[in-house]
């Protein structure tokens, strides 16, 4: 394929994905940024936990659930399913620019948050930028997998969110045991007296976490390319929805 052949498909692919999916990443963080100045000015908290917050959660989050939604979302699925271009392809092309668009997001906003000050560490790096990698790569693969297996997308979407509230609310739940606290999603001081940091430095469980994390991700997002390979199981969930 030429250079404008190639360019032109990821083109009609960013068409298909849509403005919804699109407008979600940077949807979040205006409204999560909204909510952390108002927090901030009622509660005196921290700008800088919660402004890291909305990189850190919000983005991975709606990757997650945008990922989830497209296994099943596709009005012409029927249609795709019959090409010669393999469905589970043009899904990966579809995920891969939702991807690099939220991590766009991601890096930029924790480059201005870092320069702002606004950043609970210091220096621009690749542990910064893991803050954020990790629980992307991790709820989008969870997405994929739970829509690809069940060929409901809504049923990815409730695992991303019930994983990712679970979390938010209970961390203690994930901290307090080995094999929780290295899959916990958002290591990044949010739990006070958590090993993931020792005055100020972090640790190897850290590490550990952001790397199995990664490994979960990449794991899940294989099992979902394996399952994909039915376009009958795909047909009949839609079907069913």
């Amino acid at each position: 394929m030429s250079l404008s052949g190639a360019r032109d498909r990821w083109r009609h692919e960013a068409s298909r994905l849509g403005r919804s999916a699109l407008l979600a990443p940077p949807a979040i963080v205006l409204a999560a940024g909204a909510l952390v100045l108002s927090t901030a000015a009622r509660s005196g908290a921290p700008v800088a936990r919660l402004a890291a917050g909305v990189v850190e959660m919000g983005l991975p989050l709606a990757v997650g659930i945008v990922v989830a939604g497209l296994v099943s979302s596709d009005p012409l699925l029927e249609l795709q399913l019959s090409l010669p271009t393999t469905f589970r392809v043009t899904l990966a092309r579809r995920v891969a620019l939702l991807l690099g668009w939220a991590g766009a997001l991601a890096a930029l906003g924790t480059v201005a948050l870092v320069l702002g000050g606004r950043w609970p560490g210091r220096g621009i790096n690749a542990q910064t930028q893991l803050v954020w990698l990790a629980p992307m790569i991790l709820l989008a693969g969870l997405g994929l997998a739970a829509g690809a297996l069940t060929a409901r997308g809504i049923v990815g979407t409730a695992t991303v969110g019930a994983l990712w509230i679970l979390q938010v609310v209970d961390p203690g739940v994930f901290v307090a045991h080995r094999a929780g606290r290295l899959l916990y999603l958002f290591a990044n001081g949010r739990v006070p007296g958590a090993p993931y940091t020792v005055n100020g430095r972090l640790t190897s469980v850290w590490a550990h976490d952001r790397g199995l994390l990664l490994a979960a991700g990449l794991g899940l997002t294989v099992m979902a390319w394996i399952a994909l390979r039915s376009p009958e199981r795909l047909l009949r969930g839609a079907q069913s929805t």
